[in-house]
């Protein structure tokens, strides 16, 4: 009788007992991402445009430009250049603010995602620019996932 109780003490022993043949699950995390735009797309438009004033030495000429971010990624203006072009076609004058000149006349440079920036920038010009001449205005921007992007719209000055 006394093998049978300890046999039975032993069973119930090694059933309380792990002996390492099974594994406790291990939990998996998984972790998703949601796949944001590729690229910045921004639309540039020219509002209104004109001589501010002339002077011996040349002409301020302002540009309103309004440009809208629509898919969700922001971006940072490099520069923004004004071309002036002959009847003929060539270059005669062109004029460059760089991103630490708008920077310092408008606070930012920036353009958040699914945000519209529309401001006054003043290029001084040489000459004073005649009516009936093609104007480009041309902006450069780096977006969030560092893709450049250039946007040019041609006008004409009247």
């Amino acid at each position: 009788m006394k093998i049978v109780v300890a046999l039975s003490i032993l069973s119930l022993l090694a059933a309380g007992c792990d002996d390492g043949g099974g594994t406790t699950p291990t939990p998996t995390t998984t972790t998703t991402t949601t796949a944001g735009p590729s690229a910045a797309v921004i639309l540039l438009d020219v509002i209104d445009f004109g001589l501010l004033a002339t002077q011996s030495s040349g002409a301020l000429f302002g540009l309103e430009l309004r440009m809208r971010e629509t898919a969700g990624l922001g971006a940072n203006i490099n520069y923004i250049r004004l071309d002036v072009l002959r009847a003929t076609g060539e270059l005669e004058e062109r004029s460059e603010i760089g991103a630490n000149e708008i920077v310092s006349a408008l606070g930012t440079n920036r353009i958040g995602p699914n945000a519209t920036w529309q401001n006054v920038v003043v290029f001084f010009f040489r000459a004073t620019i005649k009516k009936g001449r093609q104007l480009i205005v041309t902006v450069n921007l780096t977006d969030d996932r560092g893709n450049t992007v250039n946007l040019t719209e041609a006008f004409i000055f009247t």
